[in-house]
């Protein structure tokens, strides 16, 4: 399940998303957040993810990295956070891929 909440006073827009990762899913959030406006900074909560896999991570990643969108990861653990680490080097993207420690880790 996919929650989006646009923070008032920000440009944030925050999408949190429940359930399995996949690359099914990973590519529609991904068209979700290609709608959203240029100068927004997306934030993306994945606390409550299960992932199927690092690929449908990656496929994620990479998808929005091509956005040109600041992008901000929530919820991402130890394996999760060295696969975005890993494609921002790949892709050259360190101004566009970043992950945000939270509360939950």
């Amino acid at each position: 399940m996919l929650h989006v909440r646009h923070e008032a006073g920000t440009s944030s827009v925050v999408f949190r998303f429940e359930g399995s990762l996949d690359g099914l899913s990973a590519d529609a959030l991904a068209a979700t957040v290609a709608l959203t406006p240029p100068t927004a900074t997306v934030v993306i909560n994945l606390c409550e993810a299960i992932f199927a896999g690092d690929g449908a991570l990656a496929r994620l990643a990479q998808a929005l990295a091509a956005t040109g969108r600041l992008v901000l990861f929530q919820g991402l653990r130890g394996r999760q956070k060295r696969v975005v680490e890993q494609l921002k080097g790949a892709l050259h993207a360190p101004a566009t891929l970043s992950s945000m420690r939270t509360g939950v880790e």
